[in-house]
């Protein structure tokens, strides 16, 4: 018996997810199998706002860097068409509230992406909670589970207060480093797990991450939230 191309893409999803996967990603990713442009579609996607990822920042060294070098342009918008994820400013809200959501992508060099994605509807707030059969530095693969997580009114408060408490830490930090210039000596890291929160308010787009984060409120955040996805350990990372 000879399959067709969307058939084969079908049962090679079904053979390889490891967990159950929501009804509207297996049918996105049984399409993108169907494609032969799934890269230049994660490029053609507006992930970023016009001008964000080349807006000079400083950086924890204290010099001014582009927010998004060339590496995390094409990396993190392929991993998220990769996991079927919009571009957050796309995302809709219902009609009468004002826009607030986020996306945290949780991308270990050597183990499965994750991606936790805020979505309001009429009776409260929710997760869309992804992970991958993929790595997070490499090949994404393909979504090996999915679910949706409802949030109470204390966890959303809890969210929106870290995340406002990330924006003073980098207001204060940029004031520090403009008053001292950059660091004589400053050490980064080269490997290890992504933490990237990406937030729309009011159709305003920004993005706070990092590095294998182990203290302060970005930390404290994505430990929240990978706990409500209850499929990582937190303990370590």
């Amino acid at each position: 018996m000879k399959l067709s191309l969307v058939g084969a893409s079908a049962l090679a999803l079904a053979v390889c997810a490891c967990g159950p996967v929501r009804s509207q990603d297996r049918l996105c990713q049984i399409e993108q199998m169907g494609s032969d442009t799934a890269k230049e579609d994660a490029q053609q996607n507006a992930f970023f706002p016009e001008g964000f990822a080349e807006e000079l920042q400083s950086n924890q060294c204290g010099t001014e860097r582009p927010r998004l070098g060339e590496v995390e342009r094409e990396w993190y918008p392929s991993q998220w068409q990769a996991a079927c994820e919009p571009p957050l400013l796309d995302t809709k809200q219902p009609s009468g509230g004002d826009q607030f959501t986020f996306r945290f992508s949780f991308l270990p060099s050597f183990d499965n992406p994750l991606f936790l994605r805020l979505e309001k509807h009429k009776n409260g707030h929710r997760l869309i909670v992804k992970q991958m059969t993929g790595n997070g530095g490499y090949e994404p693969g393909i979504i090996s589970r999915s679910k949706e997580v409802e949030l109470s009114d204390d966890d959303v408060r809890f969210i929106y207060n870290r995340l406002e408490e990330l924006r003073s830490s980098r207001a204060a930090e940029a004031a520090r480093l403009e008053r001292e210039g950059p660091k004589s000596t400053c050490f980064g890291v080269f490997d290890g797990t992504e933490w990237i929160f990406e937030i729309v308010e009011e159709g305003q787009y920004d993005m706070f991450k990092d590095t294998s984060p182990t203290k302060g409120e970005l930390h404290e955040l994505g430990t929240m939230l990978l706990d409500k996805s209850g499929w990582v350990q937190t303990d370590t990372d």
